[in-house]
C-alpha cells in the first residue's frame, strides 16, 4: 500500500554495529569485512562469538525501573531504545496528546527461555540416576523458577513496555516471527494514518535475542544454511514514527523519507516458484511507486541462509533490472540474520544513505559517484514469504498494493 501523505518523521535503530542510526552507518561504512557470514572454515556455533549481541543497553541506561526490568530481556531493551530514539528523532519527547491517536505495530520475533531460568528447578528435580524426577519437580522444585520468568519470552510484553512507556493507547498489532511481519507492520500503520484511525504510528521490528536456543532453532530452519551460504542469527532493529505529511509540515517535523511502494509473493523450496516469488514482490512494489526499474538506484537484499532462495531472488533481480543494473547490498553479511530487525534495520539504513545521496567510494567500489535517491528493500520469512519495498526521499504515486 502507498498513498502520497504517509511520510517517516523519526527513526531509531539499535544492532551489533551500534546503539544508534548514526552509529550503524558510521560501523557499515568503516568495516570491509562479512563477519556474520559462515564459510568452510566456520560453524554455526562460531556465531555466538562473532559480536553480533547488542551490546552496552541496560535498564538503567533507559530508564526503566528495577521492577519492570525483572520481565524485559535484551530484545525488550533493544525496542525501547529504538522506540524512544525514534520518538526524539521524530521532536515528540515530552510532547503531550491523546494516546489512543497513536497506533504502535512491531514485527517480533518468539523469544527463548534462558538456560539459566530453569537451571535452578532442574537441579532440585534429579533423581539418583540423574534423571529427571517430576515428583520432585512438581513437589516444590518448581518454586525455583520466578513466578514472572513466562512474561519475559512473551513478546506482546516488551511491546506493551514500551507502549506504557510512551502512553500509546491506540490501534496496536504484534506480527511474528520474521522479516515479512516488519513489513506487515509498516503497512498496516500506514493504513490507519490514511483511514484516519490515528495521528501518528510508530512501526518496525526487533530480533529475537541471540542464544543457545535462539541458534538450534537457527540450524533446524535453515537460516545458518550451508558453509557456502550460511549466515549467523543476530540481535538488533528499529523503529519509525509515521504521519501525515501534512501534519509534519504543521509541526514543522523533518521528514524523513516516504515508502512508496509494497509487493507481496510466496516462494517454496522449489527454485522457479521463488523466482516467481521475488519478480512478484519487486515488480509490485516498483509499480505501486509509478516508477520503473530503470529509477531504483540500490537494492538491499534479503540474503537468506538458504542457497536455492539467494539464486532465485538474484535471478530475479536480473531478468527485471536487465537494462539497469542498481547497487546490490546485503546488510546481514555484516550485522547478521535479525529476522523481523534486519528489513527494519535496512530501512534506517537505507534513510541515511538516501539523506547522504551518495556511497562512499572506499567501500562501494565504482559506485562512489552514483545518486542514491529511490532504494529497495528485499525481505522475507523462512516460511517463504516474500515482501518488497521502495523507499525514496518523496512520494511519486497514489496506488496501492
Amino acid at each position: 500500500m502507498s498513498k502520497p501523505g504517509i511520510v517517516i518523521t523519526g527513526v531509531g535503530a539499535v544492532c551489533s554495529g551500534g546503539n544508534t542510526v548514526d552509529e550503524i552507518f558510521s560501523h557499515l561504512l568503516s568495516t570491509k569485512t562479512k563477519g556474520a557470514s559462515l564459510n568452510r572454515q566456520s560453524s554455526p556455533s562460531d556465531c555466538l562469538n562473532k559480536g553480533l549481541i547488542v551490546k552496552d543497553l541496560t535498564p538503567a541506561s533507559l530508564g526503566i525501573r528495577p521492577r519492570d526490568a525483572r520481565i524485559m530481556r535484551r530484545h525488550s531493551l533493544i525496542l525501547m531504545k529504538a522506540a524512544l530514539d525514534a520518538w526524539e528523532d521524530a521532536g515528540l519527547k515530552g510532547a503531550e496528546g491523546p494516546g489512543e491517536r497513536v497506533g504502535f505495530f512491531a514485527g517480533m520475533g518468539m523469544v527463548d527461555y534462558e538456560v539459566d531460568d530453569l537451571l535452578p528447578a532442574v537441579i532440585k528435580s534429579i533423581d539418583p540416576e540423574g534423571g529427571i524426577d517430576y515428583s520432585r519437580f512438581y513437589g516444590g522444585a518448581f518454586r525455583e523458577i520466578h513466578p514472572l520468568w513466562p512474561l519475559s519470552m512473551l513478546n506482546n510484553i516488551a511491546f506493551c513496555q514500551v507502549a506504557i512507556r510512551l502512553g500509546i493507547k491506540g490501534e496496536s498489532t504484534v506480527f511474528s516471527p520474521h522479516g515479512d511481519s516488519t513489513i506487515h507492520a509498516f503497512s498496516e500503520g500506514m493504513r490507519v494514518l490514511l483511514n484516519g484511525k490515528a495521528d501518528l504510528v510508530l512501526a518496525g521490528g526487533v530480533s529475537e535475542n541471540l542464544n543457545e536456543n535462539s541458534l538450534a532453532r537457527a540450524v533446524i530452519t535453515g537460516i545458518t544454511g550451508d558453509e557456502e551460504t550460511g549466515i549467523c542469527p543476530a540481535e538488533g532493529g528499529a523503529l519509525f514514527v509515521f504521519e501525515r505529511e501534512e501534519d509534519a509540515r504543521r509541526r514543522n517535523a523533518n521528514i524523513r523519507g516516504v515508502i512508496t511502494g509494497m509487493g507481496y509473493g510466496l516462494a517454496s523450496e522449489d527454485y522457479a516458484e521463488s523466482k516467481n516469488a521475488f519478480s512478484s514482490a519487486i515488480s509490485k512494489a516498483i509499480s505501486a511507486s509509478g516508477l520503473v526499474p530503470e529509477e531504483i538506484d540500490m537494492i538491499f537484499l534479503n540474503r537468506s541462509g538458504r542457497p536455492i532462495w539467494n539464486k532465485a531472488e538474484r535471478d530475479a533481480i536480473g531478468q527485471i533490472f536487465s537494462e539497469h543494473s542498481p547497487i546490490l547490498y546485503s546488510s546481514k553479511d555484516t550485522f547478521g540474520e535479525m529476522l523481523a530487525g534486519s528489513p527494519a534495520v535496512d530501512l534506517a539504513l537505507s534513510l541515511k544513505t538516501l539523506e547522504k545521496g551518495r556511497l562512499p567510494e572506499q567501500n562501494f567500489k565504482g559506485y562512489g559517484d552514483r545518486d542514491i535517491r529511490v532504494v529497495l528493500i528485499n525481505t522475507m520469512s523462512y516460511e517463504g514469504q516474500v515482501a518488497s519495498i521502495v523507499v525514496s526521499t518523496s512520494h511519486t504515486h497514489t496506488s496501492e498494493v
